[in-house]
């Protein structure tokens, strides 16, 4: 944890805890989940849109490309 912010850590301790990528496989989405959450907690409120960018390259196969289609679907 970094000291300058208390109790928050830096996007890239927070991003070893979503060690696998989601694939799309069910069985794996509550970890996934449960481990992103766990990261949003740890790391600054400030920081949260980066930190976005990189739990979705976390995301691969069917699953990012469906992010992909949505996410241009809004911008």
């Amino acid at each position: 944890m970094d000291s300058a912010q208390g109790r928050y850590c830096r996007i890239s301790e927070a991003m070893k805890l979503i060690h696998q990528p989601f694939d799309r496989d069910k069985r794996k989405l509550k970890e996934f989940v449960d481990n992103v959450s766990t990261a949003f907690e740890l790391v600054n409120p400030s920081q949260h849109d980066l930190l976005l960018k990189f739990v979705k390259t976390k995301i691969a196969g069917e699953a990012r490309s469906k992010l992909l289609v949505r996410d241009h679907k809004t911008t």
